[in-house]
């Protein structure tokens, strides 16, 4: 299958069909390919590990921080994620 994913979204929007895709892709998709739905929710995840303990780091927060790591260990089993210094798809 080819086509860009851009194009395929503004389609299913001007058909009306955005919130249900919004609400039930990500879902159908775990229930189909595990790996595939990992691949979607990775840099997600992996992002939100990051803004999160960068802004524990701004703010002076250690508690924000380590629940950062504790985070980034628990989805990817690696703190290194949350520091920015791996890549949560190594």
């Amino acid at each position: 299958m080819e086509g860009d994913s851009v194009e395929f979204v503004k389609a299913v929007k001007e058909a009306g069909g955005i919130e249900q895709m919004a609400t039930s892709f990500l879902p159908a998709l775990a229930a189909t390919d595990k790996t595939q739905y990992w691949a979607a929710v990775a840099p997600v995840l992996q992002d939100l590990c990051r803004k999160f303990h960068s802004e524990g780091k701004k703010k002076g927060d250690e508690n924000l921080q380590n629940a950062a790591l504790l985070l980034s260990e628990y989805i990817f089993a690696d703190e290194a994620v949350a520091l920015g210094t791996k890549s949560g798809f190594d």
